[in-house]
């Protein structure tokens, strides 16, 4: 018997940051939640209002737009806008789908 299995490798690195990287890494990171949860909360008012989703295009215009007034927001990568669309792709897609079959359940009583 062949048995395949995907094996997914991931690599841990241990690095000394300084204080001063180790405040620059936070920042970014909070810079990038933020962007995220904006990025959401952007989706889900437009959808509220409109019943129809922000493209990703248009995202990143309004991103380009936070980044001429946010000079911070200078670092924050698209990454974060790709992986909200995904997500509301996602969650649209399931929304439209109907309900699969969970089957009939099948119980055989046991008498004692």
């Amino acid at each position: 018997m062949i048995i395949k299995l995907s094996v997914q490798l991931s690599y841990n690195e241990t690095v000394k940051v300084s204080e001063k990287g180790h405040k620059a890494l936070a920042e970014f990171l909070n810079l990038q939640q933020h962007l995220y949860i904006d990025s959401l909360e952007e989706q889900e008012s437009r959808y509220r209002a409109t019943g129809q989703v922000i493209s990703l295009s248009d995202q990143y215009k309004s991103l380009t737009v936070i980044r001429k007034e946010v000079p911070e927001y200078e670092i924050c990568s698209v990454r974060k806008l790709r992986r909200t669309d995904r997500a509301f792709k996602s969650f649209f897609k399931h929304v439209k789908e109907k309900p699969k079959s969970r089957g009939t359940l099948c119980i055989n009583p046991v008498i004692v």
